[in-house]
């Protein structure tokens, strides 16, 4: 199935996680409250994604956050930045896409048309954090972000990972954590040093993904 997630109010970060926040929220005294009043993000992804693979899952977090950019500077003009990743040419053959390339393409067209500032890159090899760090050094508050990702994912042991290129060396699914990347890892990079008003991930993730030795879990 092709499933999407979207979530229009407020959002919190706290303690390392990302939170929904319902609208009952006059009964916390403070943060500490959150993860017992609010929703997690990652168990959202997770139980829209292990108990019954989706072939493409799309979350969009439209998260307002008017209490972290109170302090921001009023001359900073808003931008609308993209990071674009996509993978297709993977080194295992059973693992190699073929119309990812146009997805890329077409989707960083469609959002310069609409006036965002686009980083693209296909087939990274090894290090998919290293683009995502250096994207994040242009985010201001108030910022419009959006990433997207076109290529393999996978489900581990309870997370969820985005697979680069360079993935014929993997013997079985105990090495997808060293290869791959966290997609929480990438959602906390993506918001929690610089707030943006709006963060937007849309993960178009191809199921299943080959792997010499997967665990039953794997092959979910």
């Amino acid at each position: 199935d092709l499933v999407l997630f979207y979530f229009s109010g407020h959002g919190y970060h706290f303690d390392g996680k990302n939170y929904l926040i319902p609208i009952k929220d006059a009964d916390m005294e403070d943060e500490t409250d959150i993860p017992h009043c609010a929703a997690n993000v990652q168990g959202i992804l997770d139980r829209l994604m292990e108990g019954n693979p989706p072939y493409a899952t799309i979350m969009i977090l439209d998260c307002c956050r008017p209490y972290f950019i109170k302090n921001a500077s009023t001359s900073s003009r808003p931008q609308k930045l993209a990071l674009i990743i996509g993978n297709y040419d993977y080194s295992d053959q059973k693992n190699k896409l073929t119309q990812f390339v146009k997805n890329v393409n077409d989707l960083s067209k469609l959002l310069e048309t609409i006036d965002f500032q686009v980083t693209s890159h296909c087939n990274i090899k090894e290090n998919m954090i290293g683009p995502i760090q250096d994207f994040c050094k242009k985010i201001i508050p108030n910022d419009l972000v959006l990433f997207y990702f076109s290529g393999h994912g996978y489900h581990f042991d309870g997370k969820n990972y985005l697979i680069p290129i360079k993935d014929a060396d993997m013997e079985d699914e105990t090495e997808v954590p060293d290869y791959a990347a966290d997609v929480q890892r990438i959602l906390d990079r993506l918001i929690e040093n610089n707030l943006p008003c709006v963060t937007v991930m849309i993960l178009d993730c191809c199921r299943p993904y080959f792997i010499r030795n997967p665990s039953i879990s794997g092959r979910k």
